[in-house]
């Protein structure tokens, strides 16, 4: 989706997808097409490739999907593109476990990295 951005409503059972220009009038697409346009085209640094997986991504995919809790979901660039997410996935298995053990439970327990070191106390 380069070159465009999407706007839809996903509460209800069936989900409209209203298509329109970059430069729809939302303060949410405004602040994304502000990101785009100042990081899409950032090309430092390598393609990881201790993955497999990770070394067939392509670095000039850049896209952004934020999605609200009144089920508007806002996308620009290749928010689309399939990805691995490798070491993104930890806060959101970090937020599953607050709330399926809450805080003080979690926050009573101390976490190890791999490396030894604790990354909750």
């Amino acid at each position: 989706m380069a070159g465009e951005c999407q706007i839809m409503n996903v509460s209800s059972k069936s989900a409209q997808e209203v298509y329109v220009d970059s430069h729809v009038n939302s303060p949410i697409m405004d602040y994304l097409n502000d990101l785009r346009e100042k990081f899409a085209g950032v090309d430092t640094g390598e393609i990881a490739d201790y993955i497999p997986e990770l070394a067939t991504a392509n670095g000039d995919w850049f896209g952004i999907c934020v999605a609200t809790t009144e089920g508007n979901v806002y996308e620009v660039g290749e928010s689309r593109q399939e990805f691995t997410i490798q070491s993104i996935s930890k806060p959101f298995v970090y937020g599953l476990a607050l709330e399926d053990n809450g805080r003080k439970d979690i926050l009573e327990k101390s976490v190890w990295s791999l490396r030894g070191t604790p990354l909750i106390q």
